[in-house]
């Protein structure tokens, strides 16, 4: 959770199979309901990650922690395997 000027945001992270991907949303909380505000998705298909704003003047720090949770979160870890040649010198003299 997070407060900024007397907001209340929180985030979550899911998986949308309609969509063939992941996101990482944020909402507000007013008056003990919560409002999905804006959305950072990351698409299986292309392997782009979009943002999208459901509200106009959400503080910038949300919309910081947002995008970098996301990348954090979303983009898949791609893992470098490194081959070790290994040679055996049989010396027979």
């Amino acid at each position: 959770m997070m407060r900024i000027a007397g907001r209340e945001f929180s985030f979550v992270i899911g998986s949308d199979v309609d969509r063939d991907g992941m996101y990482y949303e944020v909402s507000e909380s007013k008056a003990g309901s919560k409002t999905v505000v804006a959305e950072v998705f990351y698409s299986d298909k292309d392997r782009r990650m979009t943002f999208t704003a459901f509200l106009p003047d959400l503080p910038f720090e949300v919309i910081e922690h947002l995008a970098e949770q996301a990348r954090d979160r979303l983009t898949p870890v791609q893992r470098k395997i490194q081959v070790v040649e290994s040679t055996t010198k049989n010396d027979s003299n």
